[in-house]
């Protein structure tokens, strides 16, 4: 039987965003089961330093982290203070940024009020940033008083109710449809890659030149530089004391990354010494939204790091927004820029 997390972004007793997920508990189903989550405020102040740590981990983010991987699905509902998201509920997702508990996991999302126009949008951009699945039809707005509504009302109202329960199908049906692989909350595999796994990387390498087409329609089509590129990574990873990694989701190879540890700098003007550099990063489309990009991402950095770079360096095209709000996310941030003109006359 699927089973349903109900998170409100607020502590406030009398929330309405608390009791509309009441009520979504009230008109569920026979054949799903809803909890909500009551202990957000529990939750210490996020510090990467123990994130990184799980051993360390304090008891309350421990109980947060095994209730979200536990749920099939959530549904969050929250006031917006400030133009912003409320700070128990950015703090509570910051302390699952690291895991992959949220990782392909159905989540909904409900707007109380169509005035509250900036935290409902940066909830969905951080969830997708987290990889999780943001569902669609699971993702409305309500138009509902701020105060003095009570969830047994609200499940009576047949408006409501019938909205909440067309949120319920989406999100149920959203697990039907979720695309094969690991399950949600695994950790994904990374591994080197291996020479006899060249045609699959072949294909990755023409996915990622044809995805960079999209954006940048004078490039070469993938497949006609995909050996040449590949021979050419491989002996960029023996100059620059580079390696593939490869995530591997039952056998198939879903995307890769290549990091190289060792690139020297050139110019008199650079600083002495080398720097690590992620060359490449591809998930194919198949197997995107579940984590695998940032867990590619963070395999390349501990793997430079154990190679004792000390400057870890990524490229992106301007108008990659996906990947450049990951790699920002990741805590990379912008040191060159480079600009373009067609010059005239």
């Amino acid at each position: 039987m699927p089973h349903l997390l109900t998170v409100a972004g607020s502590l406030r007793a009398g929330s309405s965003n608390a009791a509309l997920l009441a009520a979504v508990a009230q008109v569920a189903p026979p054949d799903l089961t809803v909890a909500a989550y009551p202990a957000l405020g529990s939750l210490p102040a996020f510090n990467p330093d123990r994130e990184e740590t799980a051993m360390r981990l304090p008891a309350a983010v421990r109980r947060w982290r095994a209730t979200l991987a536990a749920a099939d699905m959530v549904l969050v509902s929250t006031p917006e203070y400030a133009h912003g998201i409320p700070g128990v509920l950015k703090n509570a997702l910051d302390w699952v940024v690291g895991g992959s508990e949220l990782v392909g996991k159905p989540i909904g999302v409900i707007n109380l009020s169509a005035a509250s126009r900036f935290a409902f949008p940066q909830l969905i951009e951080v969830l997708t940033v987290m990889s999780a699945n943001v569902v669609p039809e699971a993702t409305v707005v309500l138009d509902l008083p701020r105060r003095g509504i009570d969830a047994a009302h609200l499940a009576a109202n047949p408006v409501v109710a019938a909205t909440l329960r067309e949120v319920l199908a989406a999100l149920v049906a959203s697990l039907s449809t979720r695309p094969p692989g690991v399950t949600p909350g695994a950790e994904p595999l990374v591994r080197a890659y291996r020479e006899e796994e060249s045609a699959s990387l072949l294909d990755c390498i023409a996915e990622l030149q044809d995805a960079e087409r999209v954006i940048d329609g004078r490039l070469r089509p993938g497949r006609d530089i995909a050996s040449d590129y590949l021979d050419a990574m491989l002996e960029e990873c023996r100059r620059y004391a580079g390696q593939i990694f490869v995530i591997d989701v039952d056998g198939a190879l879903a995307g890769f990354t290549t990091v190289y540890t060792r690139v020297p700098f050139e110019r008199l003007d650079e600083p002495p010494g080398d720097y690590a550099l992620v060359a490449e990063l591809l998930v194919r489309r198949e197997y995107r939204r579940r984590g695998f990009a940032r867990a590619l991402l963070a395999h390349g950095e501990r793997y430079a790091a154990s190679q004792g770079a000390t400057e870890l360096r990524i490229g992106v095209l301007r108008d990659n927004a996906a990947a450049r709000a990951l790699y920002l996310d990741s805590g990379f941030r912008p040191y060159i820029e480079t600009l373009s003109k067609t010059p005239t006359a």
